[in-house]
């Protein structure tokens, strides 16, 4: 659970049919989640932990849902002016997109921890 109890960080880890590993990151009582290789959990949630990772909370009417930034590029691609998006980091501390922009060397994305070729 984040330090102010807004979200809680879900890392589950079950098995394929073939017993292969299979790893969900996600946040509780929301639908996103990846399925990222050990290492990139781990890389993900150290990030995650230590507020590098901006987390995004899209809110539409009657849904709400927590994600981690894919990319900087692909947040604003993604952006629909019906969505009411909120970017904070673990702590609970909120950033602002100017924030986001000015600092970018500050904080990691998806596209910067987790190589497109390993992605799921």
């Amino acid at each position: 659970m984040s330090p102010d109890g807004a979200l809680t960080l879900l890392v589950q880890r079950t098995a394929e049919p073939d017993g292969t590993a299979l790893i969900s990151l996600g946040f509780d009582e929301s639908g996103w989640h990846m399925h990222p290789s050990e290492t990139d959990a781990l890389a993900v949630v150290e990030a995650i932990l230590a507020d590098r990772m901006v987390i995004v909370t899209t809110r539409r009417t009657h849904r709400m849902e927590h994600s981690l930034m894919p990319s900087i590029e692909l947040e604003v691609d993604l952006y629909d002016p019906q969505d009411v998006m909120e970017f904070r980091l673990w702590s609970g501390r909120a950033v602002t997109w100017e924030e986001i922009i000015e600092r970018q060397s500050d904080f990691s994305t998806l596209e910067t921890l987790i190589p497109v070729t390993t992605r799921k």
